[in-house]
């Protein structure tokens, strides 16, 4: 099993009016695990060479030769592909640029690019910009604005996105991100260390940004996440207080048991009791 792939990381500078997160090569090379997962910000794949498949939420379509994916932040993605014929692509990461839900795809939009001149001329960039960004020569950042920019303009236009735009600030994008992504994964094991690289903020501006957003801290929501849906479960289901922590992601019954209590001033079992009792929702 072999994944070979060169990242580079981009500074929190801004390019023009978006912000470059990185730009990185792949090739896949027999199986490497791939799991579901999304992002804060969006992400532009260009298949080089070879096949696989782009799995999203309920559904899987194939990745080829000249294929340029526009992943939108918050979409559950992910890539296969085989030994034979694998897949070579770059991926370039933009915050601050976004499009109407409803000109979306299931959270993608997805075109090939088919005359030959113009595949070249889009490796080139991104040639270009990774040797820039490789060496960091002076005033390289300009040169890899000018990359990413004319790269842009060219598959937006490609898309006709007449609704592309910069994204509110109402609520910012990784906090946006640091909620679903709490939604989406509360049951297993989440660290502050996971969310910021997955971010690519610290994990202290993580927190200060979040708590600014929604008056809590991430693991505050974590907690609050998981004891209602225990609660839920408790009013629902007949799973024993055991299955209920193991489901909800507590390490112990007795974890989930103080913590319950502090909430909601009562202990599962006799939240479960009440909840019977009334047959109607208690304390959620």
């Amino acid at each position: 099993m072999s994944y070979t792939n060169r990242t580079f990381s981009v500074a929190k500078k801004s390019f023009d009016d978006y912000n470059l997160v990185y730009l990185t090569w792949s090739r896949y090379e027999n199986d490497w695990p791939s799991t579901m997962h999304f992002h804060s910000f969006t992400e532009f794949m260009y298949i080089v060479n070879g096949e696989g498949m782009l799995h999203l939420e309920g559904e899987s379509r194939p990745l080829n030769e000249g294929d340029m994916v526009i992943i939108c932040p918050s979409t559950p993605h992910t890539e296969t592909s085989q030994t034979k014929n694998c897949l070579e692509y770059y991926i370039f990461a933009i915050e601050n640029i976004t499009f109407n839900e409803e000109d979306r795809d299931n959270g993608i939009f997805m075109i090939n690019i088919s005359d030959a001149d113009e595949r070249k001329a889009l490796l080139s960039r991104f040639k270009r910009a990774e040797t820039e960004l490789a060496n960091q020569l002076p005033h390289y950042e300009v040169l890899v604005q000018s990359l990413i920019n004319e790269t842009l303009v060219s598959i937006l236009r490609k898309i006709e996105a007449k609704d592309v735009k910069l994204e509110g600030k109402d609520v910012p994008s990784e906090c946006a991100f640091v909620k679903r992504y709490i939604d989406m994964h509360f049951s297993e094991k989440i660290t502050l260390d996971e969310i910021a690289r997955k971010t690519f903020f610290s994990k202290f501006y993580i927190i200060h940004s979040f708590k600014k957003q929604y008056n809590i801290t991430p693991i505050q929501y974590l907690l609050d996440k998981r004891l209602s849906e225990a609660a839920t479960l408790l009013q629902t289901t007949n799973l024993s207080v055991t299955d209920i922590t193991i489901s909800v992601g507590f390490s112990s019954a007795s974890q989930l048991a103080k913590a319950f209590k502090e909430k909601y001033g009562a202990t599962p079992q006799q939240y479960r009791t009440m909840a019977k009792k009334d047959f109607t929702p208690l304390f959620n």
